[in-house]
């Protein structure tokens, strides 16, 4: 639908891209141009820059790769978060292992895609993702819904969390935004986050101990 009465600026989704290839950020830079309802807001080559360029130009979403040298994805992410509640992260990444992104989902991010995804997809992540829902690639969906029952079939929850931290898992899995996850247990937004960043640092201790 097109834009009426001059407000197309206010109105656009202003995304930070960060991947350390600059062709790969041309060729983002190229898929999100096509949609008037998004504004590419500027570029970075890697989490450090990606903090710089965040502070400056305040995105509604930051588009960024994980493996990049420097300060990576995984960090810059949970600083992210951390500094910067209101800007949405979105992974788009190689990588989909499910430890990873297990990690990104607890480091508060809104959306996780795989780089084969298709351009619709990526469009429709970045609009979701400024709205607050969070969204990610159809496998990593499929894979954590697989894990949700062979839970439920075993009796056999993830260790060492709480029954409060494992319904937040559950909901995480099913897509759920922080807010969602809210309503649904009665629980403050606040509450919802200091779930999910418990979740990564037992996860990171497991690694650790292992």
């Amino acid at each position: 639908m097109p834009f009426r009465n001059g407000l197309n600026n206010t109105m656009k989704t202003k995304v930070l891209i960060v991947d350390d290839h600059e062709i790969v950020r041309q060729g983002l830079r190229a898929i999100l141009e096509t949609d008037p309802k998004i504004e590419v807001a500027g570029e970075a080559a890697d989490g450090e820059e990606a903090l710089t360029k965040t502070e400056q130009i305040r995105p509604d979403v930051v588009l960024m790769d994980i493996r990049m040298p420097g300060m990576d994805g995984r960090i810059a992410a949970r600083k992210l978060w951390s500094r910067f509640p209101n800007v949405k992260v979105v992974i788009l990444s190689t990588h989909d292992n499910d430890e990873l992104v297990r990690e990104m989902v607890f480091a508060g991010v809104a959306g996780y895609l795989v780089k084969q995804s298709s351009a619709g997809d990526l469009l429709h992540v970045i609009h979701n993702a400024k709205r607050g829902e969070t969204l990610f690639s159809r496998c990593i969906m499929e894979r954590f819904q697989h894990e949700k029952h062979r839970e439920s079939i075993t009796g056999r929850p993830r260790a060492g969390l709480t029954d409060r931290e494992r319904q937040v898992l559950a909901h995480v899995g099913r897509g759920f935004s922080n807010r969602q996850i809210g309503i649904e247990l009665g629980i403050s937004i606040k509450t919802v986050e200091k779930h999910r960043q418990a979740v990564m640092e037992k996860q990171a201790y497991t690694r650790l101990q292992g």
